[in-house]
């Protein structure tokens, strides 16, 4: 998660500095308003988007990042993960056994969630963006 912020924080950048040359954003300067008046009502709204679809990206890449660093041991060993508990049903023989019930739970629940957040974001694209929305 150390190494994964850059790309979001430039694309936001990235998108900010386009919407501050859009002709809203003059208007606000022509008519006097103040930088921080500017970027709290005029920029911010229109990066509220786009923020959220890169928050919903990061948590699904913070699940999948932590349950792979857990499942090789390098993770937390006091707390109880998604990770460390498939770890423990790799070393005790369970996935390749006869005790299914031990590893599928937290691997369905895995699934389950990288889905849910796939969904979520895949809504949030038609929810926030009019030209995709149907009429």
């Amino acid at each position: 998660m150390v190494t994964s912020w850059p790309w979001a924080a430039r694309s936001i950048r990235a998108q900010t500095l386009s919407l501050k040359e859009r002709d809203f954003v003059k208007v606000a300067k022509v008519t006097g308003t103040g930088k921080a008046r500017i970027a709290i009502s005029e920029v911010l709204p229109n990066m509220f988007s786009y923020i959220m679809l890169v928050f919903t990206i990061l948590i699904g890449l913070t699940i999948v990042t932590e349950t792979g660093i857990s499942m090789v041991g390098l993770g937390q060993t006091e707390a109880i993960t998604l990770g460390s508990m498939l770890r423990d049903n790799i070393y005790q023989g369970d996935i390749i056994g006869d005790r299914p019930a031990l590893w599928l739970p937290p691997g369905i629940l895995l699934t389950s969630f990288i889905v849910l957040i796939y969904i979520m974001q895949s809504s949030m694209i038609s929810f926030f963006n009019p030209k995709l929305r149907e009429k």
